[in-house]
């Protein structure tokens, strides 16, 4: 019995190894492929996380009122958009949009209450206390700075109170007192 081995001499190996090699090239190469789609797949899903936490920190600071910082954290999602889905790119817009408003509603705020600092050092309380009272019941305030904006209102208003008693004439509050003790008398 003759073997195909010997029919081809010494070349019979050579010629094995190299049928060997070129059958093992697609299975080596199909294995690459394979293995970096689930790199990419991993890379994909590791980025798209990281997205998602700098929408989940901002959600925070947007609560807490840190809206200037939320607007940055949603800024730096959206660095990550083309790894998020359809529905969290759309969560992240109306999120960013929203704290985008509420930054521009802040600094409006501000300027009502560095407004009304400075009209309170001119003396002029009672548009300084308008100006307090615009902005009072913001709901773009924290707990805090409302409390903060109520207390500069009471500080006003008993500035307002004294310098109301001030312009009174000593006499004008008893006699009013008097005058109705008067009429009083009168009636019985």
């Amino acid at each position: 019995i003759k073997y195909p081995i010997q029919s081809f001499g010494g070349k019979a190996l050579l010629v094995i190894l190299t049928a060997i090699i070129f059958l093992a090239i697609p299975i080596t190469s199909s294995a690459k492929e394979s293995a970096s789609k689930t790199n990419n797949t991993e890379k994909h899903k590791i980025v798209r996380q990281v997205g998602q936490k700098w929408i989940e920190v901002g959600i925070e600071q947007y609560k807490r009122g840190f809206y200037k910082v939320a607007e940055q954290s949603f800024l730096r999602a959206r660095d990550y958009q083309d790894y998020l889905t359809t529905a969290e790119r759309e969560k992240l817009n109306e999120l960013l949009e929203k704290a985008h408003l509420a930054v521009l509603e802040k600094t409006r705020i501000l300027e009502h209450i560095q407004k009304a600092d400075e009209l309170v050092k001119q003396g002029e309380l009672i548009k300084a206390k308008a100006h307090l009272e615009r902005v009072e019941n913001n709901k773009s305030l924290t707990k805090k700075e409302r409390k903060l904006i109520m207390e500069r209102l009471n500080k006003i208003n008993v500035k307002l109170k004294a310098s109301l008693e001030d312009k009174l004439p000593e006499n004008s509050v008893s006699s009013e007192i008097a005058g109705s003790e008067d009429k009083l008398l009168a009636t019985k």
